[in-house]
């Protein structure tokens, strides 16, 4: 039963993506810099350090921002990995803006993490293939705090040879069947062989706890993923304490190309 839903729902996302490249729902003032489109949506982006050619694309999707307010909060972190081989693009999700009033379209079904609907997730990944044809990189990585890391898992599984990596901080990944979103969990036997799964979970985090993430991990493991979960001692499920820290920080240096270089530096 979870083989045959697994396909549906990949040749489903297929067919999403080849609408999406022939152009089928347009962002009018679409530029890869500031906007980008993928299927009926168009999605605002914070770009650092990108120009086409560039190695590696790191893209940023922030989590369900509950308490409310902009959902900018990944921008600082997307800033400092910038660098000559690292475009860095935080991206905010279905229906968020950032504190300057720009937002995206779409529905965030009231912030919920359950928004990573199967449309949702489809919309999202036309964005990424966009942006991939853009920036043309040998490496496309998905960072993903809490809701971002569902779309991130989810993604990486419903289109192969999208993403070669992601970072999973605080994911939800063995959320209970009846909610509305596409759980990790069953496409986990459709990740590519290849991929590079890292996982974090903070000690005190009360939202996500460790069950929420380790089995899914183990499952990537047994089939030859590579895949591993670090859990960061006393951090709790806010993106600076999961983050900022050596632990996390040292994870995301090991995904990408070459150290970060900060801009500025």
């Amino acid at each position: 039963m979870r083989s045959a839903f697994v396909l549906i729902r990949i040749f489903s996302a297929a067919l999403a993506l080849l609408a999406a490249a022939s152009g089928y729902a347009a962002c009018s003032d679409e530029d890869f810099v500031t906007r980008v489109g993928g299927g009926d949506e168009c999605f605002v982006v914070k770009t650092f350090g990108a120009a086409p050619g560039t190695p590696t694309l790191l893209v940023w999707l922030h989590g369900s921002v509950s308490a409310g307010g902009p959902a900018d909060y990944m921008y600082r972190d997307a800033q400092r990995y910038a660098s000559d081989s690292v475009a860095s693009v935080a991206l905010l999700l279905h229906g968020y803006a950032d504190r300057n009033g720009n937002a995206s379209t779409g529905d965030n079904y009231n912030r919920q993490s359950a928004m990573a609907t199967s449309k949702n997730v489809d919309s999202l990944a036309a964005a990424l293939v966009k942006l991939k044809e853009h920036y043309r990189p040998q490496r496309l990585v998905l960072l993903g705090h809490s809701t971002g890391a569902v779309f991130a898992a989810d993604i990486l599984a419903l289109s192969p040879g999208l993403v070669d990596a992601v970072f999973l901080a605080g994911c939800p990944c063995e959320k209970p069947f009846n909610w509305r979103g596409v759980n990790p969990i069953t496409l986990a036997e459709a990740v590519p062989l290849g991929a590079q799964v890292l996982a974090f979970t903070g000690s005190n985090d009360t939202v996500v706890p460790p069950g929420l993430v380790t089995g899914y991990i183990d499952g990537l493991k047994k089939r030859g993923v590579d895949a591993r979960y670090i859990e960061i001692p006393g951090a709790t499920h806010s993106w600076k304490s999961l983050f900022n820290n050596e632990i996390a920080e040292g994870g995301l240096q090991a995904l990408l190309p070459q150290k970060m270089v900060e801009k500025g530096q």
